[in-house]
């Protein structure tokens, strides 16, 4: 059922400016709608790749990849953005089309999630005139085969993507996702920076620190991944491109990933994880390039005891402790303009001014 307190208002109690939609590893294998894409119609492509675990939820997906569940549509979530004075932030399918064919499953063509997406965009802002601009181009598309392209592949899809999606609406800005390592961005930024508008990171903090302790005795460097994303930019767009280019840091939390038992941080939403998220928020704002940085998520599955960290807010929509260090940027983050400070190994310390010259500041212990 709906819980007592609506999801906008603990929306507005974070002081939640962007929004992104349907999520993450979904997004690749989700239809916003089928044709003729003249109204949402939320649907999955069952077994779209082994990152879509969620298609065999049979609790929650038919076999046919209609969702059992109501789900939020995009209709629903354009009124969530409205009521919570929040920018949308769309991540598109591309990855599904690089999965192998499976039973019951044939890979759809890069041609056809262009169309897809093309149709979404026009149905945003040409038919509910919504003004969306923000539109990633898949969701880390750069994990390796099976289910992912090559970067080659990545590069070249995107610029199909943008092409047919700008055709609806010139406006737009359409990102490319990637990590700093194995050459990935410059591949993808000489193929497709110069039809496309900004750069998608992700960067999620205690890799194998096995407890919160390794954060203050180890003080280990947090929020890279924006400034790395922010030197590809430089280094491998042309300068006319690398000035109109953004960071969006579309996915960000305290969390590890590790399987190793012995050097797991459980992830717990604890003030352990909240302490470095906040963190973690103010190193991203300090890349000048960077545009956004979004916590991974509002809300993941019930049934955690304690509940995760990915958890922003509990099943009756009240803030977890993850949900409180984004509230902690909250008032800050009214002032428009960053201010040089001086922290020190223990204390993370963030200013923001505002006209006037009054200051509000962050410290982070």
């Amino acid at each position: 059922g709906h819980p007592p307190r609506p999801l906008a208002d603990a929306l507005v109690e974070m002081g939640v400016r962007r929004l992104r939609y349907p999520g993450g590893d979904k997004s690749d294998g989700y239809r916003w709608s089928v044709p003729p894409y003249d109204r949402p119609r939320p649907t999955l492509m069952p077994h779209a790749g082994t990152s879509q675990w969620i298609a065999g939820k049979r609790d929650f997906v038919n076999p046919d990849g209609t969702f059992k569940a109501d789900v939020l549509d995009f209709d629903e979530f354009l009124a969530l953005c409205a009521r919570t004075d929040c920018e949308p932030v769309i991540c598109l399918a591309l990855d599904a089309a690089y999965s192998p064919a499976r039973k019951d499953f044939l890979p759809p063509g890069v041609t056809e999630l262009a169309e897809s997406a093309a149709a979404w965009v026009r149905y945003a802002n040409v038919v509910k005139k919504a003004g969306v601009r923000w539109w990633e181009v898949g969701n880390e598309s750069y994990m390796g085969p099976p289910d992912h392209p090559s970067a080659t592949q990545y590069a070249e899809a995107a610029v199909i993507f943008a092409k047919a999606m700008k055709a609806q609406d010139p406006s737009i800005k359409v990102g490319l996702n990637g990590r700093g390592k194995d050459g990935w961005w410059t591949t993808v930024l000489k193929t497709a920076g110069p039809a496309c508008d900004f750069t998608v990171a992700h960067d999620y903090a205690g890799w194998e620190w096995g407890s919160y302790e390794t954060y203050p005795r180890s003080h280990p460097d947090i929020g890279g991944e924006a400034a790395r994303t922010a030197r590809a930019i430089t280094n491998d767009l042309p300068p006319a491109d690398a000035a109109r280019y953004a960071v969006a840091v579309t996915e960000i939390n305290a969390g590890d990933f590790t399987k190793d038992k012995a050097k797991h941080w459980a992830n717990v939403n604890d003030l352990g994880h909240a302490v470095v998220l906040a963190d973690l928020i103010g190193k991203i704002l300090r890349e000048p390039k960077a545009e956004m940085a979004l916590v991974w998520n509002t809300r993941w599955f019930d049934g955690e005891d304690p509940p995760a960290n990915w958890n922003a807010v509990n099943k009756n929509n009240e803030l977890n402790p993850t949900g409180l260090a984004i509230k902690a940027w909250k008032e800050p983050l009214r002032k428009p303009r960053l201010v040089r400070t001086e922290g020190s190994p223990m204390i993370g310390a963030y200013a923001l001014a505002g006209d006037g010259g009054a200051l509000s500041v962050v410290l982070v212990n």
